[in-house]
Parts: structure tokens; C-alpha cells; sequence
């Protein structure tokens, strides 16, 4: 298995599709998902832009879905006083570490933890975050982060 890459058929796409859009693309439309790329990178072309960073052709492919709406509290954090382990890699295009720690703040016994130079997959990816897993897992309450603080993100040569 290529690091980052999951093993065949762990991915269930009739979950993937239902949940993205259901609970996401029900909520938008292409227009205002190309306003928000054009604000946050003014100067790609229109052509790249309209392509959603998580799935080029979801808004397209949600209509042969036709899994309707989900409930707007989809959307409400979620507040707990349960330990709550966030993992992220910090060059994760899919779920952003931002989004970890927006979670994390309704999470009152949440941590996040940053996997340097990862992206999505930090489990299949990483030894030291299926570590850290298993430790949360068995000691919520004090498990140890300490190979991901000590983590490096690689070297770019141009």
C-alpha cells in the first residue's frame, strides 16, 4: 500500500456521495461555491475555480443521488464533556487542520493533534497516529502525542 492511499474498497462511495450530498452540496449551489474560490484565489482561471477541491464533479453527480436535504442541524457543533481525540495532517486539502480545531471548541475535553506533512489519511498514513489512536483509546485521559510533536514535514527542492 502507497502511504496515503487507501487499501481497495475501504472507501464506501454511496456513503461518501449521501453524505456530501445530502449534508453539504444540498446547502450551496456552483455559483456560490465559484464566488468563494474566485475570493479566496482571485487570480485562477474560472476553469480550475469551479472544480470543488473535494470532489471536481459533486455538484453535478448529486442529482443522480437524489438523496435530498439533510436537517439544518446538521450544521450545529457538537458540544460534549466526553474525551475526544482530533487528528489532522497539516496538509490535509480535505479537511483542513482549521477545521479540527473549530470542532475542537465545543469539545470541552478535545485536543487536536497536528501531523506535520500529512494530508487526509493520518491513520493509514502515519505508525505514530495509529499509536496515538490506540493509546487515546486505552487511556483518554492521558495518552501520549509525542512522536507527532516531534514530526517533520518533508523538504521541497526546486
Amino acid at each position: 500500500m502507497l502511504a496515503g492511499i487507501p487499501p481497495t474498497g475501504l472507501t464506501g462511495y454511496g456513503l461518501t456521495y449521501g453524505v456530501f450530498c445530502r449534508e453539504g452540496a444540498a446547502f450551496t449551489d456552483p455559483a456560490a461555491l465559484l464566488a468563494g474560490a474566485r475570493q479566496a484565489l482571485p487570480d485562477l482561471p474560472t476553469e480550475v475555480l469551479s472544480l470543488q477541491p473535494q470532489g471536481a464533479r459533486f455538484m453535478d453527480e448529486c442529482g443522480v443521488w437524489n438523496v435530498g436535504r439533510a436537517n439544518p442541524t446538521v450544521h450545529t457543533p457538537t458540544s460534549s464533556d466526553v474525551p475526544a481525540l482530533l487528528i489532522t495532517g497539516t496538509f490535509d486539502a480535505v479537511t483542513p487542520p482549521s477545521q479540527a480545531d473549530e470542532a475542537a471548541q465545543t469539545l470541552r475535553h478535545g485536543k487536536v493533534v497536528r501531523f506535520p506533512g500529512l494530508g487526509h489519511d493520518v491513520f493509514i498514513a502515519s505508525d505514530c497516529g495509529r499509536r496515538i489512536v490506540a493509546d487515546f483509546l486505552s487511556r483518554p485521559d492521558s495518552y501520549d502525542t509525542h512522536c507527532a510533536d516531534t514530526m517533520q514535514p518533508p523538504t521541497f527542492v526546486s
